[in-house]
């Protein structure tokens, strides 16, 4: 799988680097242009940014998960169109109705705050702060092998030439 990533890479270069060493009037590709087309055409630098992207989030949610209190909204609205109703005498004759005892509609609000945790928030935090260190240095790796990857094609085209 790595061969063939390289060989493509390779082949994506060459291409990219034909008209530098074609004889007509275009201007030739420099190598920060290669460069920077390799970087815009790399799956594993567009895996790579995307997977820092993400750990950059995961920074977000462990602060509000342990830092922040959690609050959830639930409703319920029971929709019935023959209501029961409930008749009580009080003594006199005619019985008083009231509508059944359970509510026709309800909203619950829930909040809930951990006052300590067993410092898991401090860790979760941290680990999230390393993980986003890591998925920076894996994109800056990438980045530079691809770079490298593009100047040693770009020379030895140079060279041939």
């Amino acid at each position: 799988m790595r061969k063939s990533m390289s060989f493509i890479l390779t082949l994506g270069i060459l291409s990219a680097l034909s008209p530098v060493f074609a004889d007509t009037d275009q201007t030739p590709l420099t190598l920060s242009d290669a460069q920077a087309q390799a970087l815009q055409q790399s799956p594993d630098y567009q895996k790579a940014h995307a997977l820092e992207s993400e750990m950059s989030w995961h920074q977000v949610q462990s602060l509000g998960e342990g830092f922040l209190p959690q609050v959830s909204i639930s409703g319920q609205h029971f929709f019935a169109e023959n209501y029961s109703y409930l008749n009580v005498e009080f003594g006199s004759p005619t019985p008083i109705q009231f509508p059944e005892i359970y509510p026709q509609t309800s909203l619950n609000l829930d909040a809930k705050m951990d006052i300590f945790d067993g410092f898991k928030n401090l860790h979760q935090m941290d680990a999230a702060d390393r993980g986003h260190q890591a998925a920076q240095i894996l994109l800056d790796w990438s980045s530079f092998q691809i770079q490298e990857q593009v100047r040693l094609k770009y020379y030895q085209a140079l060279a041939a030439k």
